[in-house]
Formats: C-alpha cells, sequence, structure tokens
C-alpha cells in the first residue's frame, strides 16, 4: 500500500490512491507528442482536453508515431472533484508529491494523481476531475515529471535552467529559483539572441554529443522563446550574484552536484540515484561547467564576452 503520508496534502484520502491503472475515460480522442524522452501518447481525451493540447502543443503533436521504440502511454481517467482536497492557491509555490519505487511512479499534485508503472509496455494513469483550463496545467505538470524520468533511461537529463544560443551553440544557466534565470533569459531576448527557455531544457545525446533540445515548457517567457529544435551544448554555467560579471571553472565535483541540484523530479528519490550521478558525471565531460557571476545590470553583451573568454 501507498504511504499515508503520501498526497496527504492533495487528496482528501490519500489511501484511496489508485493502485491500478483503471478507471472511467474521459472520451475517445488521443495526442502523440513527439518530446524528449518520448515519444508519449495520451489517451481517453475528452474534446476539450484534445482541444487544450492541441493549442499548447501544436509544435510538438505528430500524426504518426515518431520512433519505433519508445513510446510511453498514458490514459487520462476521470474522478469526481471530491477526489482532491481544495485549498487556497493564492501566494502557494507549486509543487507535488512524488512515491517512487523501483516498480513505478506515484503522483499527487494539485487536480491529478499519476501511477507510472514502469514496465515498457505498461499504461500509465492519470486522474484527474477538470477539462476546462485547469487541464493544461495538470498535462504539463504531468508530463514534466515523465520528460525528466524518461530522459534519464534515454541518455538524456532534464535541468532547471535558462537556455540561450550563443554562436550557433546553446549554453545553459543553471541555479535555484531566485538565482537569476529569467532575468539573464529577457536579457538575451533584448539582445536579440535566441532563448530556448528561462525554465526547462532537454540535454539528449549525453554520451554521443550532447545538443539541448527545445521543450514547450519555457515559465515565464513561454510564448517569447526564439528557438525551435536541437542545437550543440557547449557549457553549463552555474548562476551567481555579484557586482562584477566573470567566468570560472568549477571541480568535476563542484560541478556535478550542481547538476544533480538542478536535476527537477528524478533527484527526489534513490532509485534514479546511480542513473542520475552517471548522466550528471558524463555531462560534465561533454561539455566544459564553469560559474558565471554577473549583477542585475550586466548586459547579454557583457556576458557573452565572459562566456567566450571562458571558452578561449
Amino acid at each position: 500500500m501507498t504511504s499515508s503520508r503520501f498526497g496527504s496534502f492533495f487528496l482528501t484520502d490519500p489511501e484511496r490512491f489508485p493502485e491500478t491503472v483503471e478507471g472511467e475515460p474521459w472520451g475517445d480522442n488521443s495526442r502523440l507528442l513527439d518530446l524528449p524522452g518520448g515519444p508519449f501518447r495520451i489517451t481517453d481525451l475528452s474534446a476539450s482536453q484534445a482541444h487544450l493540447m492541441d493549442r499548447e502543443y501544436s509544435s510538438v503533436i505528430a500524426e504518426t508515431q515518431p520512433s519505433s521504440d519508445g513510446l510511453h502511454e498514458t490514459a487520462v481517467l476521470r474522478v469526481q472533484p471530491g477526489f482532491f482536497r481544495e485549498f487556497d492557491i493564492e501566494g502557494w509555490e507549486y509543487t507535488l508529491d512524488l512515491d517512487s519505487t523501483p516498480d513505478r511512479l506515484g503522483l499527487a499534485a494539485l487536480e491529478f494523481a499519476a501511477l507510472v508503472p514502469w514496465t515498457s509496455e505498461a499504461t500509465a494513469g492519470l486522474w484527474t476531475s477538470v477539462e476546462d483550463a485547469w487541464f493544461q496545467g495538470v498535462i504539463e505538470n504531468y508530463l514534466r515529471v515523465m520528460v525528466a524520468h524518461r530522459l534519464l533511461l534515454r541518455d538524456g537529463i532534464l535541468l532547471h535552467s535558462a537556455g540561450a544560443v550563443i554562436d550557433g551553440s546553446a549554453f545553459l544557466f543553471i541555479g535555484a529559483s531566485g538565482a537569476g534565470k529569467s532575468t539573464l533569459a529577457r536579457k538575451a531576448l533584448d539582445a536579440g539572441a535566441p532563448v530556448l527557455s528561462d525554465d526547462l531544457n532537454a540535454v539528449v545525446n549525453l554520451t554521443v554529443k550532447p545538443a539541448v533540445a527545445q521543450l514547450p515548457f519555457t515559465g515565464e517567457l513561454r510564448d517569447q522563446a526564439t528557438f525551435g529544435g536541437t542545437v550543440p551544448l557547449r557549457g553549463v554555467f552555474v548562476l551567481k550574484q555579484g557586482s562584477s560579471v566573470d567566468c570560472e571553472p568549477l571541480s568535476r565535483g563542484e560541478a556535478t552536484a550542481a547538476i544533480l541540484a538542478t536535476s527537477p523530479f528524478v533527484n527526489r528519490g534513490v532509485e534514479n540515484l546511480d542513473t542520475l550521478v552517471a548522466s550528471a558525471v558524463t555531462l560534465t565531460s561533454g561539455a566544459p561547467v564553469g560559474r558565471l557571476t554577473s549583477a542585475k545590470d550586466t548586459t547579454f553583451e557583457e556576458i557573452t564576452r565572459a562566456v567566450r573568454r571562458f571558452q578561449e
């Protein structure tokens, strides 16, 4: 049984968290998403839910399966609103509960619960009581978690980061909330530099040639990200606030620790630890990792010059 503490903030009765993937489908619509770590097929959608996905994920919706293997399928199932606790979200910082074992992943969050068996042919279940605008948040927050976990199994890693393109290559700027990721991304946009995201970036092909694949999860700058596709990764920088701009190298241990700290969702359970550490170490081997110190009034041109000097 799932621990009674898991999901207690979101579910009226955590003991009712589903132990098997079954329930009433919302409808007969499905959407196939060509996302890093996927592809992902979302089934049993209502017409309204499918329409919301068409609107938000048009850039990654595929008509046919983009690859012959690795498909991950999730059924969207109906529960009554009383399944979830009501609480005031004003001022609440979004979070979710994860219950991870070697066999499956349980999720409890705002307006949804999910059970994800790790058996390759098994279908996951996503239970929700909404099909209006709230569903956009439900499916996005579910997909964020799934991309993080699936990337880790498929030679990639998800990083909480701002991603910008300099001289045709991607640079990721990582750090905790408030470190300045969105500020840096806005500076890049103002300077005319392509921006992948100010929130989440997917690093793919870790063991071959690391690259960054843009995700449709772009945080505060969702409608302003200016780059689409995949671009080679040339460097990763930990953001630090200071009085001037400077880049300095990090030791392999410091670099690995910084990457682990900014790998959302998968860094919260011991089941993923070995794979996550191995992926972080591989990333530090494939791309230089440094610390970027800058001030609020530092321009993106100054940051670009510092990054170029670091690469020399």
